[in-house]
């Protein structure tokens, strides 16, 4: 190598030194546990925490010292993720990937508590990395055992959580390359939240059904009628619309009730190939967005189209809310045999 080009290649990797790291803290990931609307808001620091589990390991759970039964919720909390992880896997072949939690006790004039990740997602999402993200669980602060918690904070383990592991294990493979995908993740997500609830506590998964119907519901009193879950219901980026200016009290409340609507839709179409084509179809499917060249929302549809010879790209185009409602309704009466449903 001559003289200009070894000067070159130090410039070059001085340069790569001091990008490095600015590339590497470019985005951060901030969890949220939303209580209220109002009250304060708690930024957690999980620097003086005990856990069970290290942060190299797949699942980790921190607790705060001021819990009774900190160490116990948490050691019941990682059995309950690694029990997760096996009926994903043996049903459809998805991963929560490598997930943390941080119990923390409720107190009153909470609104929400928060965890913010630094050096998060742009290189690792590039290297195909899966960094751990903490997610913020609110627990009564004299709980001795998840199994005689309120229903609401046993949703939040059992069902929340493993759709937020879900999710971000399709997302790092699928959002990356298109917005449009956020029907695969959320409903994907959705679904085995819903096949892993119910065989943990049937209750619980009775409440996240009707969640989806209520969703649906809801959307259908404020108009919507139909959906296009490519357009409709995209991965959301930064701020979302910074620079629309500040929507109106009413403007967010009708995105939100449109969003709602997404995550019933795409429960439902997920919970109809299960129900039609076999549960192996979502398996396959899975099998093939590792396997194969992802470009985008066209790539998935053609794999879609391949294991249902449906399609696919034209029903998720023009959803009907209340066909979907009804399809719902009626194949949840027919295929629920458990658990206090009210449909």
């Amino acid at each position: 190598m001559d003289r200009t080009a070894l000067a070159w290649a130090l410039v070059i990797g001085i340069v790569a030194l001091l990008v490095f790291p600015v590339f590497l803290n470019s985005l951060t990931v901030t969890t949220r546990a939303k209580l209220s609307e109002s009250g304060a808001v708690e930024r957690i620091d999980l620097s003086g925490w005990p856990r069970v589990g290290t942060p190299s390991d797949r699942f980790v759970v921190y607790y705060s010292p001021s819990l009774a039964q900190g160490e116990a919720l948490a050691r019941e909390a990682r059995e309950y993720l690694a029990q997760a992880e096996r009926i994903a896997q043996e049903r459809v072949g998805l991963s929560l990937g490598r997930l943390g939690l941080a119990l923390l006790p409720y107190r009153p004039g909470l609104g929400e508590a928060v965890i913010r990740h630094d050096r998060r997602t742009v290189l690792q999402q590039a290297l195909g990395l899966s960094p751990l993200v903490v997610f913020p669980l609110v627990v009564p602060p004299d709980l001795r055992t998840f199994t005689e918690a309120p229903e609401t904070v046993r949703h939040d383990l059992y069902w929340v959580t493993v759709h937020e592991g879900i999710e971000r294990s399709i997302g790092d493979r699928l959002y990356w390359h298109d917005r449009r995908l956020r029907w695969v993740g959320d409903g994907l997500a959705e679904y085995v939240a819903f096949t892993v609830t119910k065989d943990v506590d049937p209750e619980v998964a009775c409440l996240g059904l009707e969640q989806q119907l209520l969703r649906l519901r809801v959307g259908l009193r404020q108009g919507v009628l139909t959906y296009d879950l490519t357009e409709d219901f995209l991965v959301r980026v930064g701020a979302q619309g910074g620079a629309e200016g500040s929507p109106s009290e009413g403007d967010r409340r009708i995105r939100a009730s449109r969003e709602q609507v997404g995550y019933g839709l795409a429960f439902a179409f997920w919970y109809e190939v299960a129900l039609h084509h076999g549960e192996e179809t979502i398996r396959r499917f899975w099998e093939r967005v590792r396997r194969e060249p992802i470009q985008g929302l066209e790539d998935v549809l053609r794999i879609l189209a391949d294991l249902t010879a449906e399609d696919v790209g034209g029903a998720i185009r023009n959803v009907s809310v209340q066909e979907a409602l009804e399809f719902l309704k009626i194949s949840l009466k027919a295929h629920t045999t458990y658990g206090p449903c009210r449909f």
